[in-house]
């Protein structure tokens, strides 16, 4: 009986995690466009004082978001 109970409460927590990347994805496709501007504007500081580990980050940001869906496409 310990062992069914072990198999439901993991399938449960998988089907957390699945919401949550789905909910996560879709906050990402609807708010891209106005991350993208705010990353542009991000760019624009970081050109203007430049620093090694906030272009990295920076880099990073963008490209998480442009494999983030969108809803124009």
């Amino acid at each position: 009986m310990l062992r069914n109970d072990v198999i439901i409460d993991f399938q449960f927590y998988d089907l957390l995690y699945f919401l949550v990347i789905i909910y996560v994805l879709r906050f990402l496709t609807f708010a891209k466009p106005y991350l993208l501007l705010g990353a542009t504007l991000v760019k624009k500081i970081h050109l203007t004082n430049y620093d090694k580990s906030s272009r990295s980050s920076y880099s990073w940001f963008v490209l998480v978001l442009e494999v983030a869906p969108s809803p124009y496409t």
